[in-house]
């Protein structure tokens, strides 16, 4: 898997991995040789792309919910009535 972006300091090719959280709050990422570049990824960007992952989330948990209910609805045991 290809680098997300480069270090922009002329002569160094560092590849920059996906921004932190941080990173991407502060506006500053670095490099491995320990050059500051803009990060790759802005304030905005990170907030739309944490609020799709909790959509995805969510969906995923209502998902499980179902699921669960189905499994607990086969597992209840109802006893077969008394002969008298």
């Amino acid at each position: 898997m290809g680098a997300w972006a480069y270090c922009s300091h002329p002569g160094c090719e560092q590849g920059l991995s996906k921004p932190t959280g941080r990173e991407a709050i502060e506006g500053e990422q670095y490099c491995a040789d320990g050059h500051r570049n803009h990060a790759s990824m802005t304030r905005d960007e990170y907030v739309v792309e944490l609020s799709e992952r909790v959509e995805e989330l969510e969906s995923e948990v209502a998902t499980l919910s179902v699921l669960l209910a189905r499994v607990a609805a086969a597992l209840t045991f109802t006893p077969a009535p008394e002969d008298s």
